[in-house]
């Protein structure tokens, strides 16, 4: 599997439909002294459940898309948006 950033021309031509996949834990990243560490929480089975995302038809250009490619094929990817400074001055919405 290759793990890599799409490029500028990959973004705009990507039109990927979502799946449903399931969630059975989730990550949970905390910052003491100014290293970040996280941890993982597995769910019980029974408060296990299936989520999918809305079909994105863009994504921002300045956002950094992340790929995973088995076999020269596209399975999944991330989108990374920088807003920690936001965060900062008050004016992200979560």
């Amino acid at each position: 599997m290759e793990i890599r950033e799409l490029t500028k021309e990959e973004k705009q031509t990507l039109h990927l439909k979502n799946e449903p996949f399931l969630v059975y834990g989730r990550v949970v990243p905390s910052l003491k002294d100014g290293l970040w560490s996280y941890k993982i929480e597995k769910f019980l089975e029974k408060d296990c459940y299936e989520m999918v995302f809305p079909d994105e038809k863009s994504y921002p250009l300045n956002a950094k898309v992340i790929g995973a490619f088995k076999d020269k094929q596209l399975i999944g990817l991330s989108v990374l948006e920088e807003r920690i400074s936001q965060m900062k001055k008050g004016n992200a919405q979560l």
